[in-house]
């Protein structure tokens, strides 16, 4: 969302919101504010808010909310600038409240998710990312959300739905053909998921999540030699990513390379020394401590 432009006043920017500070709701007399006194408290939220001090403004924007407890304005402020101050606690009933009032909903989108996660509530995430994508059925950032969100709570059968459902519409976008080759592996669709991996690394060999996710089909699909030839490139595009290195490990085992294999094992707990399948690996092949 784009904030008005500085030349406007505080009351042109509250009428467009549909939300002019009018006659003040009733409050106990040592929380109202004259029309003037909420006039200039806009003025200094307004100059926060341009200036990129959302926290800052956190005191001005709940007294202003306190005098006008509906305005979708206000609410949108003060719950991203909860979420920039890591008050997800905070954060979420404030967007819940915006979404309730404001006419443009989807502008809580993605972060009353987000806050959800930051909140370790992933079942309410999810739920709210169900309802950014019902906002806007054909978003596709909420769309990946919310089948990343399915992924991760073990609801497979919908996260593959999502991903080839989008794969189809958004070609481009190619998180959604990743994570359908993904799940399609996962679920023992291998040649689904083969012909889509290899159609995405055949456009884009230097993606290293597709190539982690073709490693992984060839490996399956006992085609050792392709599936190191595909990791060890991830690997190199991708250094920081551990599952090249415990991966390239197991294929490098598989194959009898035993060196090779330690290798990529020592490689993985160097970056990872509390890396629990590293270590076991190799303890098991006698490269451990």
């Amino acid at each position: 969302m784009q904030f008005r432009d500085a030349a406007l006043s505080v009351v042109v920017i509250t009428v467009i919101w549909g939300v002019f500070l009018g006659p003040l709701r009733a409050t106990p007399p040592e929380t109202t504010l004259s029309v003037e006194s909420a006039a200039a408290l806009a003025a200094d939220v307004d100059r926060l808010v341009r200036t990129d001090r959302l926290v800052d403004a956190i005191p001005g924007l709940e007294a202003l909310l306190a005098q006008n407890e509906t305005n979708d304005y206000y609410l949108l402020l003060l719950a991203r600038a909860y979420g920039a101050a890591k008050r997800p606690a905070d954060a979420v009933p404030m967007w819940e409240r915006f979404i309730e009032r404001s006419p443009v909903p989807l502008e809580a989108c993605p972060d009353i998710g987000i806050q959800n996660l930051a909140l370790s509530r992933p079942a309410a995430a999810t739920n709210a990312f169900e309802r950014c994508l019902a906002f806007e059925p054909a978003n596709t950032d909420n769309a990946l959300r919310l089948a990343v969100s399915y992924e991760r709570g073990g609801q497979s059968e919908k996260a593959l739905e999502l991903y080839r459902k989008f794969a189809a519409a958004a070609p481009g976008y190619l998180d959604f053909s990743i994570g359908a080759a993904r799940l399609e592996l996962r679920t023992g669709a291998l040649d689904a998921a083969h012909t889509r991996i290899a159609r995405v690394v055949g456009s884009h060999a230097d993606n290293s999540d597709a190539l982690l996710v073709l490693g992984m089909v060839l490996e399956q699909r006992d085609d050792l030699v392709g599936a190191a030839a595909a990791l060890e490139r991830g690997a190199r595009l991708a250094p920081t990513d551990l599952d090249f290195y415990q991966i390239l490990g197991r294929v490098a085992e598989r194959r009898g390379k035993l060196d090779e294999a330690r290798r990529w094992y020592t490689e993985l707990m160097t970056r990872d020394p509390t890396h629990v399948g590293g270590l076991a690996a190799l303890k098991r092949i006698g490269g451990g401590q």
